[in-house]
């Protein structure tokens, strides 16, 4: 291997140099002998050169060298990369990126845009089989961090024993390494599941194990996962009223009144009966062609005592709120209803429709 000379080193530094034009520069000596000066000129000149591709890394732009894909140079302190043969376009100037592109690349620089970045290119590897990769990062707890130009919290994705973790690495835009703790069961390391690493209930914070898988029906005693373990379900009781709930009795009961299934569950604090699925108005009732929706047009309504010419109760509704009450009645409480087919029992509007919603509600639940 060539030994690197000085490269700080430039020639006739301090001695006396004569500048050669452009048109003698390109034509070189022809008969005549250069003067040492203009000697020292031209070796000169290749030392500076040297010289500042060691300083910069990158030499500056020239608007008569035509460049190449890929070439790199610097233009008013920005490093630009050129992703089309060029000739004096300005990377400056060149607002469309057709030339040039601030950035960086490895692989094929023609697909390098200015929105990219760093863009990592190989269009050897394999779709299905892996040949290798794009990057590496070889270490101990290998991580990348991502960190945020304001207060907001900065991130590290890392490789910690084998597995993945998001660590906190703190708020401040200047953040360096400061020791803490990155240890996957640590405060400043949070686990990233996966189908490779799915969780269980021990690694997350108030994870719950699931009921077994029976075919019974099991009930948790309490909402927090240390507050019980699953019970089942023994017993149900059907009633219009609670049955008193029992620690760990694995209770059930289904609510009359509303149709719903209800579970004994302890708090912690206290027993209590909780709704097994929220209560819902079913999107519709019957099915094929006598489907229909419980909307208040579905509803029949008699209209022989008030008077209305109305025969469902949305049109009673309408008809009543047009006419500001229809004989004196202010609310559905006061219109009264004939209860002859229903038998239910109900004498008033407000009642009737009431005890269609619970039936409505009944029926949704199966009873």
């Amino acid at each position: 291997m060539t030994a690197q000379r000085d490269l700080g080193l430039v020639w006739a530094f301090s001695g006396g140099t004569l500048p050669v034009d452009s048109t003698k520069y390109q034509n070189g000596w022809v008969a005549e002998i250069p003067t040492y000066q203009q000697f020292n000129y031209m070796v000169q000149g290749i030392d500076q050169n040297v010289l500042h591709l060691a300083e910069e890394g990158v030499f500056d732009w020239q608007d008569n060298i035509t460049y190449a894909v890929g070439a790199r140079v610097k233009r008013t302190n920005v490093i630009y990369v050129c992703i089309a043969n060029s000739l004096n376009n300005d990377p400056d100037l060149d607002s469309t990126n057709s030339y040039w592109v601030t950035g960086g690349y490895v692989g094929e620089p023609t697909t390098l845009k200015e929105t990219d970045g760093l863009r990592l290119d190989f269009g050897f590897k394999s779709q299905n089989t892996w040949l290798g990769q794009e990057q590496t990062i070889y270490g101990t707890t290998p991580m990348v961090g991502y960190f945020t130009s304001d207060s907001s919290t900065n991130w590290g994705v890392a490789n910690y024993s084998g597995e993945l973790v998001a660590v906190d690495l703190g708020t401040a835009t200047d953040t360096v390494p400061d020791s803490r703790n990155i240890n996957k069961t640590g405060p400043n390391s949070h686990r990233i599941f996966h189908e490779g690493h799915l969780p269980t209930a021990s690694e997350v914070v108030g994870g719950v194990e699931e009921a077994p898988n029976d075919n019974k029906l099991y009930a948790r005693k309490g909402i927090t996962a240390t507050s019980g373990q699953w019970e089942e379900v023994t017993t149900t009781t059907v009633s219009t009223s609670p049955p008193p709930p029992v620690r760990g009795a694995g209770q059930g009961w289904f609510n009359l009144d509303d149709g719903q299934l209800y579970i004994d569950v302890d708090d912690g604090d206290s027993e209590q009966w909780v709704p097994a699925n929220s209560p819902y108005v079913p999107a519709s009732i019957g099915s094929g062609s006598g489907a229909v929706t419980p909307d208040a047009v579905n509803i029949v309504y008699d209209n022989t005592t008030s008077g209305l010419t109305a025969t469902e109760v949305q049109s009673a509704l309408d008809e009543l709120a047009a006419s500001g009450g229809g004989g004196g009645a202010t609310d559905a409480a006061s219109i009264s209803f004939d209860d002859t087919v229903v038998g239910e029992g109900n004498t008033n509007v407000q009642d009737a429709l009431q005890d269609v919603w619970l039936r409505l509600q009944q029926l949704e639940g199966g009873s």
